[in-house]
């Protein structure tokens, strides 16, 4: 018991000065799949004729490549010098058996009605299933011998039919000799070995078929490996707008004079107060100066009415998409504006250097308007319109009129599946 202690620490300490160690890059690649040892150690695998890129610590390192050739274990050795932070190309091809080669293979195994299907020598990892896959014909007898080359340890090994069909386990044996197994249907068979200790083990397993009829002596029992990209759905239920309908609310319809620059009695100045509600969508406003442009209004009011007689005025026409414009007039008769908040307000009517807001303002007006959308609208719609007159003699009549919109909305509940998760698994297919 203290030797398997002491062998366990010195394992660790062993992994823990290699982690230390500097570290070069191997980019191999192969002609055939192919599994790779480094050392003894078991590292990974590639796919064919694609490269697989290892690091490994720097110094001389003794690599073995296993790739299954018509059933058989073939092996490339090569001992490869890793330099740090350098990166080293390898390339292993693989001779593939000649049909001249299978051929004989298969008329000396007829003989004794048994056929190799595989001849495997290989390390039995620890924390994983190594698999093989071999396809087989129906009515064939799957005969299966595996066994530990060492002196130490045991294996456990899993034979299924793929993809989930368990048809033999065996857990905690040195070796196992002539396992039995009936195909009844073309299948493909996974055989999955896993050593029980903290050290991968080196272990051999034949594999062999008898046939149930002449006609099947040369079935293809390889198995080519298939990437399969499986996406994971979930669901949630969404809220989905159904309806929206715009409500609109009239927020300023007013008269007003603003007095001329020699008006003894009265200001030049005035303001008016603006409160845009919060769940304002967008708002609109038209300003008109003197009898004409309020003329202009009328008229475009009377044609409105005959439109809709839901839609009072041509503010909410304008807001609803039913017209596309508002009266512009361009007469002597102006007036300016701008917006500002409350304290640049009283400044402003105090004739005091003030600030105001610059997204939309008028200078010698007889009329204007604009749309403004909410998100654009200054100090959450708390607004004040400063207004006046360049005119020395003659006061202005100004008509305000301001318009608020809303949408109302209705929503209905809807499960919709999104995918949370991608998975790109290997599956074995038929190599036909």
């Amino acid at each position: 018991m203290k030797k398997v202690k002491l062998i366990i620490f010195m394992s660790f300490l062993l992994i823990g000065i290699i982690q230390g160690q500097n570290k070069g890059t191997v980019l191999i690649i192969t002609n055939n799949n192919a599994t790779i040892v480094v050392d003894g150690d078991e590292i990974g695998k590639t796919i064919a004729k694609t490269p697989s890129k290892f690091e490994i610590t720097e110094g001389e390192h003794y690599f073995q490549v296993k790739s299954i050739i018509n059933g058989t274990v073939v092996e490339k050795n090569e001992i490869i010098n890793i330099i740090s932070d350098k990166q080293k190309v390898i390339k292993f091809d693989f001779e593939q058996t000649n049909s001249n080669e299978k051929e004989q293979s298969h008329s000396e195994s007829i003989t004794s009605n048994e056929i190799n299907v595989a001849n495997l020598n290989f390390y039995a990892p620890v924390l994983e299933d190594e698999i093989y896959y071999y396809a087989f014909a129906p009515g064939d007898e799957i005969i299966v011998d595996i066994e530990i080359t060492e002196k130490r340890g045991n294996l456990n090994i899993e034979i299924s039919e793929y993809p989930n069909s368990i048809k033999y386990t065996a857990n905690n044996f040195r070796e196992k000799h002539d396992i039995r197994l009936k195909v009844n249907k073309k299948s493909i068979y996974g055989f999955s070995v896993s050593a029980t200790a903290l050290i991968m083990k080196d272990c051999k397993m034949t594999i062999k078929r008898i046939p149930d009829k002449k006609e099947t002596n040369d079935f293809n029992t390889n198995v080519r490996l298939k990437e399969q990209i499986d996406t994971i759905y979930t669901t949630q239920i969404n809220e989905i707008l159904t309806n929206r309908d715009t409500i609109y609310q009239e927020l300023i319809n007013r008269k007003f004079r603003v007095y001329s620059q020699e008006n003894l009695d009265n200001t030049f100045k005035t303001f008016v107060d603006l409160k845009i509600p919060k769940d304002t969508q967008y708002w609109i406003y038209w300003l008109g100066v003197g009898q004409e442009s309020v003329q202009e209004m009328k008229k475009l009011a009377e044609s409105v009415s005959e439109l809709s007689s839901l839609v009072p005025n041509p503010i909410a026409a304008l807001g609803l998409e039913l017209i596309t414009e508002l009266p512009m007039l361009n007469t002597t008769a102006t007036i300016n504006y701008k917006f500002m908040d409350l304290d640049n307000k009283n400044l402003f009517m105090n004739s005091y250097q003030y600030s105001y807001y610059t997204f939309k303002e008028g200078h010698n007006v007889t009329s204007d308007y604009a749309k403004i959308e909410m998100n654009n609208t200054p100090n959450n719609g708390n607004l004040y319109m400063g207004f006046w007159n360049n005119s020395d003699l003659y006061g202005r009549d100004v008509n305000l009129q301001v318009g608020a919109f809303k949408f109302n909305d209705t929503y209905t509940n809807k499960t919709v599946r999104i995918p949370s998760k991608i998975e790109i698994t290997t599956i074995p297919i038929f190599d036909e």
